[in-house]
């Protein structure tokens, strides 16, 4: 669970799906990256030669990047808003909420080399599959 109290918003998830305020919710369709909302909490996050490129290249890449947005950045997704959340130097609890509410929305999200995200300090979050798959292979050689 995650809640939003300024905006009054709770979101939910679990194998059975995920909701916002009770209501079911989505990720959205974005198998391309041209097309892709990609959210990162602080680009100082991409702190090696081999992030920085991978930084860089979503940059130029992405229709839209957007920073800042920390834990609710994975809500938007899961809600279809985003389609690409990417984040480093985390910690179990920072993921252990996330996960469920991305995974029941429909989405997918790891670490950078692909494996469980609880187990990573890395996450990469995607609503739609075709996209994670696609980013992973970029993902795994900055780790």
């Amino acid at each position: 669970m995650l809640d939003q109290p300024v905006l009054k918003e709770r979101f939910v998830g679990s194998a059975r799906g995920a909701t916002l305020n009770g209501a079911p919710i989505h990720v959205r369709a974005c198998p391309r990256l041209d097309q892709a909302v990609w959210a990162l909490t602080d680009p100082r996050m991409m702190d090696t030669p081999a992030r920085r490129a991978v930084y860089e290249r979503l940059l130029r890449e992405t229709r839209f990047p957007q920073f800042g947005g920390n834990c609710y950045a994975y809500a938007m997704l899961a809600a279809g808003v985003i389609d690409v959340v990417t984040e480093s130097d985390l910690k179990p609890w920072d993921v252990a909420a996330l996960a469920p509410i991305v995974e029941g929305a429909g989405g997918v999200i790891t670490g950078w080399d692909g494996g469980p995200a609880a187990a990573s300090n890395t996450l990469l979050a995607c609503g739609d599959p075709a996209l994670h798959e696609e980013l992973l292979p970029l993902f795994k050689g900055a780790v």
